[in-house]
């Protein structure tokens, strides 16, 4: 096989099919789950190992383990899958909040290959879109003017949302975007999920972290904090560094397993408030 994967070759229903025949090491129970036959199955994951030239499965007789190329390929599908879910959050927010149109910018990949894809699979059919192409430094730009209201940047065979126009943070009037902060500290070992928010507009930010499953013993350890921190310091300008770091048993996240920032904002802004409410 050999080709280099390309992330226009790949569609959200199969990437969403493939993560979980690897999180169930089951064809057949995969299958199950997402309401298909387990030959329809197999023929969505072997179309999609043509389309990429990877093989992503090894098929046993009691299962199926995911090959090297596979846990490669799975890391862009969940950047793929997270990323047309974040497209259909956007459009469901405005969508309550009585607007009509959603503004994306997008580099030139998810323009033309992907967003095209997810406008036709997903809910939106009541959203208008107004989609422009540009740079990702223009794409960065807009955000930041609030001329788009989510933007997608793909670089490194992996896709990014770099943030929705409500998301992004204002620290003494520059812009900050969570997703920078939240890639630091998830490069840490002990680290499970982060969000970084904003409780007050120009406020302090604050970051909420959870464990993986190893490093759960450390949940009141008085130096973990420091740790972190100090980890930060070392990848973070320091216009970007939070100004409180806390650990949550579980950061608060959709049955889809998206982090839910809003949730995490409350919940903080609740503690910060004199009787706690």
């Amino acid at each position: 096989m050999g080709v280099q994967p390309r992330l226009d070759d790949l569609d959200v229903s199969s990437a969403r099919l493939f993560l979980t025949v690897a999180e169930l090491g089951s064809v057949s129970k995969a299958a199950a789950r997402h309401g298909m036959s387990q030959p329809s199955a197999t023929a969505r994951i072997q179309k999609l190992e043509r389309q990429i030239g990877l093989q992503l499965l090894q098929r046993g007789p009691t299962g199926s383990t995911v090959t090297d190329d596979g846990l490669r390929i799975a890391e862009w599908c969940a950047s793929l899958v997270a990323a047309a879910g974040e497209l259909t959050a956007g459009a469901r927010s405005l969508r309550e909040a009585g607007a009509s149109h959603l503004h994306i910018a997008a580099t030139a990949t998810v323009a033309r290959h992907l967003l095209s894809r997810w406008v036709a699979s997903g809910p939106l059919e009541t959203t208008h879109i107004d989609l422009t192409e540009l740079s990702t430094v223009e794409v960065a730009h807009a955000l930041r003017e609030g001329t788009a209201d989510i933007g997608f940047l793909d670089g490194r065979q992996r896709l990014h949302v770099l943030a929705r126009a409500a998301d992004v943070m204002r620290r003494d009037g520059t812009a900050v975007y969570p997703r920078l902060i939240e890639e630091a500290l998830g490069y840490h070992e002990a680290v499970k999920e982060v969000c970084a928010v904003q409780v007050k507009p120009e406020g302090g930010i604050l970051v909420a972290a959870s464990l993986r499953r190893a490093h759960r013993h450390r949940l009141g350890d008085p130096t973990l904090v420091g740790e972190l921190e100090e980890h930060m310091a070392g990848r973070l300008e320091e216009g970007l560094r939070p100004q409180e770091t806390r650990i949550f048993e579980e950061v608060p996240r959709s049955v889809q397993g998206k982090v839910l920032h809003r949730e995490v904002r409350e919940v903080l802004a609740r503690e910060q408030r004199p009787d706690g409410t």
